[in-house]
C-alpha cells in the first residue's frame, strides 16, 4: 500500500491556516484528513489548558497561554511544560502514522522552536511532505485574535520558516496550481502539483522571524 502526502500548513495563530485546510479538503477529489494542533489541545484534560499558570500549576505544565511584554508591548505567548511537549510529540507520531496508512493529511500547526521542525523531520522521514508557510497582515491577526476566546490583549508575532536546501535533502518540483483565494496567506497546490521536500533528508536549517 502506497503511503500518503503530507501538506503541512505552519504560521501563526488567527493567520488562516485552518480555513486553507478546509478549503483544500473541498477542492481535491481525494479525502485529505485535516490534523491540526487545536484539536490535540482541546482533547487535553482541562486542567493541563492553563490561561497565565504559575510554574509549578498543572496548567503550566500543559499548553499555557500567557501574557507578556515585548519591545514595550503586550503580547499573548503559548508555552508548553512537559505534558504539552510530550502531547505534541504524539500528534506528529499520529501524523506520520496517519500517512503510512495510505492517508494524505493536511497538518496544521505552528512551529514555536527549532526542536519541532526537526523532530518533523525525523518523524516523517521517506514520506512525501510539502511545507507551506501561511503569513498574514498583522492587523488582520489582531482583529482575529481579539474576537478569540483565551486570548490576552496584544498583537501576535507572526512565525514563519525559511528552508534552505542542504546536501542531503532532495526537491522534487513540478507544475504549481495555486488553490483559489489563498494567495494573501500562502499558497499550496493540487496533489500532483506543488514542490515536494522528501524527508529522507537528515535535516534542514531554519530560521525564525518574529
Amino acid at each position: 500500500m502506497a503511503a500518503g502526502k503530507i501538506i503541512l500548513l505552519n504560521g501563526s495563530s488567527s493567520a488562516g491556516k485552518t480555513t486553507i485546510a478546509r478549503m483544500m479538503q473541498q477542492l481535491y477529489r481525494e479525502p485529505w484528513q485535516h490534523i491540526a494542533l487545536d484539536q490535540f489541545r482541546d482533547g487535553m484534560s482541562g486542567r493541563f489548558r492553563g490561561l497565565n499558570s504559575p510554574p509549578g500549576d498543572s496548567g503550566a505544565r500543559g499548553l499555557n497561554v500567557v501574557p507578556v511584554e515585548r519591545d514595550g508591548e503586550p503580547v499573548t505567548e503559548i508555552r508548553f511544560g512537559d505534558v504539552g511537549r510530550r502531547v505534541l510529540r504524539g500528534m506528529r507520531r499520529s501524523i506520520a502514522a496517519f500517512a503510512r496508512e495510505g492517508n494524505h493529511v493536511i497538518v496544521d500547526d505552528l512551529m514555536f522552536e527549532e526542536s519541532f521542525l526537526l523532530d518533523y523531520l525525523d518523524v516523517l522521514r521517506g514520506l512525501d511532505v510539502t511545507f507551506a508557510g501561511i503569513r498574514c497582515d498583522l492587523k488582520v491577526v489582531n482583529v482575529r485574535e481579539a474576537t478569540r476566546p483565551r486570548r490576552f490583549p496584544g498583537r501576535r508575532h507572526p512565525i514563519s520558516i525559511r528552508f534552505t536546501r542542504t546536501a542531503s535533502t532532495t526537491w522534487r518540483s513540478t507544475q504549481r496550481t495555486p488553490l483559489p483565494g489563498s494567495a494573501r496567506s500562502g499558497s499550496c497546490g493540487r496533489p500532483n502539483g506543488p514542490p515536494t521536500l522528501s524527508t529522507r533528508c537528515a535535516r534542514s536549517s531554519m530560521s525564525v522571524d518574529q
